[in-house]
């Protein structure tokens, strides 16, 4: 525990510090809790085992409340709980590697202090089952912070990847795959980004340059969320691109609606579900895309013409196989500001 004190803990790439259990002990230990730190506390280089056990609120290796904290170049392993838990604090994750789990959130937050800042940049998120998301995050508000998600690389579930209620967002350079609703017992659905409101609170977010492979959805919009959604590819989403409502899911409301621009949707069967869901009227506009299907959508430089990426099928690596193919094509020079479409 470490109240009020300062944590600075930095390894180097070939001398890494390890966390763990006592040697020749079994029982898994109480893993690491800052509170009422906003010192600059750091650890870098390090590797965090089998300490999952928390302090009574929860099981979870590391937890921060009313705390400043970065985390550089680190793993976890040995753990099926919570890796990751943060109350209002602010912190920077990078460059690390979360593991598969089991059926939990593997990382869990709420509120960021005014002034402060929440980002996760460059990590890999290992699997987790069940109706579990990857990131939960809640009430973060413009002016005074704004999650950021920045080029990592997310293996998936059953349920959402990121959940983000209330929670104004930045997302850019991520790869997102491998999340499916598998539950038919759970009205509610599977998206890579999905989210509504949070005491009131409603979610606005900007989706740039990302990849979405092989999901229900790329994006849910619920409960009045917004999204500006620019130069992303989605390719192989079995439901839909874009979702505004879970009729089914008890008295979820709709989202607001979409600003779509420069993005390439192939693939799929649909690239919008539950427009105008409940009466309401979605606010969407949409421009300098590609998208399936046999007409082309209103909007300016709009087409259905094939994107001509490098491949659709069998991808190991989106970032690379869901490129464009050298040369010439439909969504060269065609997005906005005169760029390419996609990612």
């Amino acid at each position: 525990i470490v109240s009020g004190g300062q944590l600075h803990a930095e390894g180097t790439d070939v001398a890494r510090i390890q966390l763990t259990r006592t040697p020749g002990q079994s029982t898994n230990w109480r893993g690491i809790q800052l509170t009422n730190t906003t010192a600059a506390n750091r650890i870098s280089y390090a590797d965090q085992a089998f300490g999952d056990v928390g302090f009574g609120d929860g099981a979870r290796s590391f937890s921060a409340t009313n705390s400043r904290l970065d985390i550089d170049h680190m793993t976890w392993s040995g753990t099926t709980q919570q890796v990751l838990n943060f109350v209002d604090s602010s912190f920077r994750v990078a460059h690390s590697v979360l593991p598969d789990v089991g059926a939990v959130e593997p990382v869990h937050g709420v509120g960021v202090p005014a002034g402060g800042y929440a980002i996760f940049e460059s990590n890999h998120f290992g699997r987790n089952i069940g109706y579990n998301d990857t990131i939960d995050f809640s009430a973060v508000q413009q002016p005074d912070a704004v999650l950021q998600i920045l080029n990592n690389d997310f293996a998936g579930g059953e349920d959402d990847i990121l959940d983000l209620d209330g929670c104004d967002a930045y997302i850019e350079g991520n790869v997102f795959r491998g999340a499916h609703h598998t539950d038919p017992s759970d009205p509610g659905t599977s998206s890579a980004v999905s989210g509504g409101k949070f005491n009131g609170l409603t979610s606005r977010w900007t989706i740039i340059r990302n990849y979405f492979y092989d999901l229900d959805h790329a994006v849910l919009l619920k409960e009045g969320a917004f999204a500006t959604i620019v130069n992303n590819t989605m390719v192989s989403l079995s439901v839909a691109a874009i979702n505004f409502d879970e009729p089914g899911n008890g008295d979820v409301e709709p989202g607001l609606g979409a600003h779509l621009d420069g993005n390439i949707v192939w693939a799929t069967p649909l690239v919008f579900e539950n427009l105008h869901s409940d009466g309401t009227t979605t606010a969407l506009s949409l421009n300098r895309s590609i998208l399936p299907g046999p007409a082309v959508y209103p909007g300016i430089g709009n087409s259905n013409l094939d994107p001509h990426l490098v491949k659709t099928a069998r991808i190991t690596d989106p970032a690379q196989d869901l490129k464009l193919q050298p040369g010439f094509g439909p969504a060269r020079g065609s997005g906005p500001n005169g760029r390419d479409m996609g990612a």
